[in-house]
């Protein structure tokens, strides 16, 4: 879901041209990798599935329409899947799964009475009222099915997505006009998770996703394509053109080393955020921000508490930490200052995969884990051991996952 008030607190920049982007991410790639030059991409492949829902093409397919168009730049991608299940919320993954096998049994049971209708409209004895009136309800019951499909396609994906991928990689490796390589990766739990660990490892110079999150786990290391649109290839047996794109970060610096000075243009081509609340580099300050607005963790935020009014606390204490922040959350809630810790420790410390050996026996978190972990944010693997600081109001429950248990709910 990411965080809220997302466009509140980024910095973005409309309207670039493909090979605008291009240029960006040679120049970070020369500063992230020196000596290494090629610039690369990761993607997120859940939200770019639901963004590009032509009908004519797989959501893997899509894609690859992207990945193809890069390459033949020279731009390398790095495509994340998300896991089979979620690391905030053993809840939200149930209630997916439930929605999807709901929608599903939904359209074989529409598709079952559409077969009735059609029967019983070529029965020779039916009259020609009956008949009309038959159409009638198999034209109803196929739009019936059309939508459902088409809600089935934007929220949720085949069950053979990541080897689609795979199919479609293979294709493009085999192409002699595309520069660019490309890798998939399947995290174990959110493609957010592996991105953020890319990009603060500065593997990656930008990343194809939406969501605020992103930002505030990797700070000045991240770099959104926010949006953009695919438009028809410039020439024959060329890729599809990128246009309409959209950075955005949560740090101005980041889009004015890009606009600015790599691109040449005035810095008032940069939307300037209505509040700077992720120009810190302190993480868990920011973690502590994003709990208090909503975000994965606690989605609905602190009561009482938006953007406006963690902003005035900030302006009236520059220098204040995540746990002080903590504490003000504190005075108008019944939840207790510790418990918020956790909740801006899960953001950061999040599992991530090994970016090599992805079935690793340790948890690899985004900025290295911590000396201690609340119970919430502690991952079972063979042979692990993580010290613990049990929190009150904090309770151990088992993932859908059952090779890899994770203790992630919060009762309050």
């Amino acid at each position: 879901m990411g965080v809220k008030n997302g466009k509140q607190i980024l910095h973005h920049v409309d309207d670039l041209s493909q090979d605008d982007l291009v240029t960006i991410l040679r120049d970070r790639a020369t500063k992230n990798r020196p000596g290494d030059a090629a610039p690369t991409i990761a993607l997120d492949a859940n939200w770019l599935a639901r963004k590009l829902t032509s009908t004519k093409l797989s959501p893997a397919a899509n894609i690859f329409e992207l990945v193809k168009s890069f390459g033949y730049k020279g731009v390398n991608s790095i495509i994340v899947v998300d896991g089979p299940t979620r690391h905030h919320s053993k809840k939200s993954t149930i209630e997916r799964n439930t929605s999807y096998e709901q929608k599903k049994l939904d359209t074989i049971l529409l598709r079952r009475a559409l077969l009735q209708q059609v029967e019983k409209s070529r029965l020779p004895e039916l009259s020609q009222k009956d008949l009309v009136l038959t159409k009638a309800k198999i034209k109803i019951i196929e739009q019936a099915v059309k939508s459902k499909e088409k809600a089935i396609r934007a929220r949720f994906l085949p069950d053979d997505f990541l080897e689609r991928l795979e199919e479609e990689a293979n294709r493009l490796r085999q192409d002699s006009g595309c520069e660019g390589t490309v890798k998939i990766i399947q995290a174990k739990t959110q493609a957010d998770l592996v991105i953020e660990r890319l990009a603060v490892t500065r593997i990656i110079d930008g990343a194809v996703a939406s969501d605020c999150d992103f930002v505030v786990v990797a700070g000045k290391s991240m770099m959104l394509i926010k949006d953009f649109k695919l438009g028809k290839p410039l020439a024959k047996n060329k890729p599809k053109s990128v246009h309409s794109i959209v950075l955005a970060a949560g740090f101005k610096s980041v889009l004015c080393d890009a606009i600015v000075k790599v691109l040449k243009m005035k810095e008032d081509r940069i939307e300037v955020a209505d509040h700077n609340l992720l120009e810190t580099d302190d993480f868990m300050l920011r973690a502590m921000i994003a709990v208090g607005l909503g975000c994965d963790t606690l989605p609905k935020g602190v009561k009482g508490w938006g953007v406006v009014k963690i902003s005035s606390v900030i302006k009236g204490k520059p220098n204040i930490s995540a746990d002080e922040l903590a504490v003000f959350y504190e005075k108008t809630s019944k939840i207790p200052a510790s418990l918020y810790k956790a909740f801006a420790m899960a953001v950061i410390f999040e599992p991530a995969n090994e970016l090599e050996v992805l079935e690793s026996s340790s948890p690899i978190f985004v900025h290295g884990a911590p000396e201690s972990l609340p119970v919430y944010l502690k991952e079972f693997g063979v042979g692990t051991t993580i010290p613990t600081n049990n929190t009150a109001g904090q309770e151990t429950c088992c993932g859908p996952n059952k090779e890899r248990n994770h203790i992630f709910a919060i009762r309050i």
